[in-house]
């Protein structure tokens, strides 16, 4: 699934969650840093987060060339 299409979702989940509790949105892949989602989850009041591993951030497998880490994890209070 493409960020754009994962975006739109998070967009959507945020609409439902219940503003007693701080969410976290945990990325691993660089395409997520875009003004356009930091400014949507700075209004929604939802942090980002992102964990760095040993050869960077797309760090492929040497079998299959893609990235093996997902590119969203979750979101979770």
């Amino acid at each position: 699934m493409s960020v754009k299409k994962e975006f739109e979702l998070i967009q959507t989940m945020t609409q439902i969650l219940d503003t007693r509790f701080r969410y976290v949105l945990e990325v691993r892949h660089s395409a997520w840093f875009e003004d356009e989602i930091f400014d949507f989850l700075k209004e929604q009041t939802v942090s980002l987060v992102n964990m760095e591993f040993k050869g960077g951030l797309n760090s492929s497998d040497s079998n299959s060339g893609r990235s093996n880490l997902p590119d969203l994890l979750e979101i979770k209070a």
